[in-house]
């Protein structure tokens, strides 16, 4: 349509029904078009709206004290809209907003956005069930990580209830403790007992702790024993043995002291020569029985 080019009554007197209809009729259509036209109003006023037409693209401009803004275009033939904010046509939004915006669907938006495949088949799940199933979790370790508690996932991972107090100890004198070995009756048939075996070069007051060891082996005594109980050390008990071995580097004297008893204590060892001692422990006396001696 033509642009209208008055926007007011005109004021001529005397006024016929036909200018006025004419009037009214013009500004009506302007109205109803936005002032839809090729070209810009004749007499815009501010604040007013008008599409531009062209061949194929209309653009929504408002007028300003400066002149005409764009606000968008809109393709007659494909319907898009694109928008704008400036007189010099810079667009409103980026390059890759109007690539989103273009997008024909939500998965085609995730595209753009950079989601994979993968990554939309994740977000498309309806629960985290289902979605631990997108990320290979088996149905036992969803079962796994939904335990509530340290002893609901030991149950799932098969524990019984006795293996969860065992590795709940915190020492192996506990764990012992958990097995029953420290208060229960062992029958040892056809098994050999390894002796425990402490060895000393040469030393005047010997190491030993009976909690340890049940063989002394003393292989180059190279001075005289001033005290066999001056380091002597443990807690026997009743039937425990002791063995002790002792080879001189030449004669040496032996203290035992007063952790040792029983006539056949030897008080001597002769150069080159092995001496062996066997002891049981007294509990009556608490000290060391001698009860074997061999000197040769």
């Amino acid at each position: 349509m033509a642009q209208v080019d008055e926007y007011t009554v005109p004021s001529t007197s005397p006024l016929t029904m036909t200018a006025l209809k004419a009037a009214l009729d013009a500004m009506f259509a302007a109205a109803v078009t936005c002032n839809r036209g090729a070209d810009g109003a004749a007499e815009p006023q501010v604040g007013m709206l008008q599409w531009f037409t062209s061949a194929e693209t209309e653009t929504l401009k408002v007028y300003a004290s400066d002149g005409w803004k764009s606000i968008l275009f809109f393709n007659t033939s494909t319907g898009a809209i694109t928008f704008y904010g400036n007189t010099d046509g810079t667009a409103l939004y980026s390059a890759f907003i109007r690539t989103l915006l273009d997008d024909a669907s939500a998965s085609e938006a995730l595209t753009t956005l950079g989601f994979s495949a993968f990554a939309k088949t994740l977000i498309d799940d309806a629960s985290a069930s289902a979605a631990l199933t997108t990320l290979g979790f088996s149905a036992f370790a969803k079962n796994l990580i939904d335990d509530a508690s340290a002893s609901a996932a030991l149950t799932t991972l098969g524990f019984s209830a006795f293996a969860k107090t065992l590795i709940d100890d915190a020492s192996a004198s506990e764990a012992l403790t958990t097995l029953g070995i420290e208060t229960a009756t062992l029958t040892l048939t056809n098994k050999r007992i390894t002796k425990r075996v402490r060895s000393i070069t040469s030393a005047a007051q010997p190491t030993i702790n009976t909690d340890n060891c049940d063989y002394v082996d003393i292989t180059a005594l190279a001075t005289n024993i001033t005290s066999m109980s001056a380091n002597l050390s443990g807690t026997p008990t009743i039937g425990q043995t002791l063995w002790i071995s002792i080879v001189g580097t030449a004669q040496r004297t032996i203290a035992w002291g007063n952790k040792f008893e029983g006539e056949l204590l030897p008080g001597k060892v002769d150069n080159g020569k092995r001496l062996d001692v066997g002891f049981i422990w007294n509990a009556v006396t608490s000290k060391w029985r001698c009860v074997a001696v061999n000197h040769e």
